[in-house]
This record gives structure tokens, sequence and C-alpha cells, in this order.
């Protein structure tokens, strides 16, 4: 995307493959053209309509553009992802924590919990052996 804008902040319409992050930057026809299909034919026809507007649309184009790179300008950008951090921020301050207490209490059922598997599984492992009679041992003769 940062290409794009960089070609868009010099007013130039630009000619791109419709991918994710190029689709949310290039409206076809009107700040530049989307491709539907990686080809020679698609580009050049691209090129084309470029080179073929009449002066009107060739200023719109460019002014479209430049909106463009500047909506999309790292001050921009980074202004918003600030404001999201902040709406983040200020949600999370809305929801309420437990304490300290009560997440080492939620902590220690958890490990008692798993204690408890533990010794089950050993139980029955040792009641398993219990239960097999081992081969007697007589001295061979």
């Amino acid at each position: 995307g940062m290409v794009l804008t960089e070609a868009m902040a010099a007013g130039v319409p630009v000619i791109a493959l419709d991918a994710s992050g190029v689709r949310e930057i290039v409206q076809d026809g009107c700040n530049g053209r989307l491709l539907g299909e990686e080809t020679r034919d698609a580009f050049c026809d691209a090129l084309r309509w470029v080179a073929h507007v009449d002066s009107a649309q060739r200023s719109a184009l460019s002014r479209a553009a430049l909106e463009t790179a500047h909506a999309f300008s790292l001050p921009r950008t980074a202004d918003k992802a600030l404001a999201c951090y902040e709406a983040l921020k200020s949600k999370a301050l809305l929801v309420p924590r437990a304490d300290e207490n009560e997440r080492w209490e939620n902590l220690l059922h958890l490990i008692k919990a798993e204690w408890d598997i533990v010794k089950s599984v050993t139980a029955a492992a040792g009641s398993a052996f219990e239960t097999v009679e081992a081969p007697s041992r007589s001295p061979p003769t």
C-alpha cells in the first residue's frame, strides 16, 4: 500500500492488481485502475484508458489520487491508530478486574484440579499393578 500512496501523493493515478490492501486504497476509475487479472492485456488496457481520458477526467483522477494519499498519510494513519488504542484503553478501564487474592485463589483451584487428576490416574495405575499376578519365579529344574 505504501508504494501506491507514494505515487498518489505525486498526483499520479495508479494501476494495480485487485487484491487485499490494494482495493482499500485504489477506487477503480476514481483514483486509478484495479486489474481483475494479472495479464499483459489487462495492464495495457488500463494504461490506454488512463492515457485517453480527457483533461477534466485526468484532473479529477489526479485530485482523487492526492486526496487518497492524504487520507492514508503516515500522520493520519498514526492518529487513527492512536485513537483506536485510546478507545480500547478506555474500554479496558471499564472492565472489572479481579483483585490479586481472587486471581491466586482461581489459580490454586486449577492446580488442585490438576493434582486430583494426577492422583486419580496414579491410583488407577497402582490398582492395575496390584491385580496383575506376577509370574512365579521357580528355580529352573
